[in-house]
């Protein structure tokens, strides 16, 4: 499996995996709440004209079982996390929409797309790395603990309306 940057050419392969991640959770525990609205390709292609997108491929014909954007970007209610540091956005990664094809799950690409986010991070001389998860989403909390990441809060980010009420904070600092 290798993990880089999306191009244009995979914005096919990023739409079908939303896809694909939204029908399963229709149908089993939905944790982080997505729906037909969001991840949708427009937000990918907004990530990919950040230059933010990136995928996860598996094989000879670069099959997208990944992707994630790394952003320097807050979400709403970040600002009431005690990150116990004053880094600026432009020394922080967020992660945003992580996801992996389900028919991927068990085959640690989760594992290899959060190690390939810290060493980016590294690579490109961050201070941290921070991501939020809402808050009753035990295995993607499981996974961050896993990579070193901390918790440093519960907030509101403004989706109680969507049956979103709190999200977890975590960091890891490089």
């Amino acid at each position: 499996m290798i993990v880089r940057k999306a191009t244009e050419k995979d914005l096919d392969g990023i739409e079908s995996l939303y896809k694909n991640v939204v029908a399963f959770l229709e149908s089993h525990e939905n944790y982080p709440g997505w729906n037909s609205e969001y991840p949708v390709r427009a937000d990918a292609e907004e990530g990919l004209n950040m230059g933010a997108l990136y995928v996860a491929v598996d094989d000879p014909e670069e099959t997208v079982v990944g992707t994630f954007m790394l952003k320097h970007r807050p979400e709403p209610g970040y600002e009431t996390a005690d990150w116990g540091n004053d880094f600026t956005y432009d020394e922080i990664y967020v992660v945003y929409t992580f996801a992996v094809r389900c028919d991927y799950f068990g085959n640690k690409v989760s594992d290899q797309m959060m190690d390939f986010i810290l060493e980016e991070a590294k690579k490109d001389g961050m201070k941290a790395v921070r991501l939020d998860v809402v808050e009753r989403n035990e295995p993607a909390i499981r996974l961050y603990q896993r990579h070193g990441f901390q918790y440093t809060g519960t907030i509101d980010e403004g989706l109680a309306e969507y049956g979103l009420p709190w999200f977890q904070t975590f960091q890891y600092v490089l």
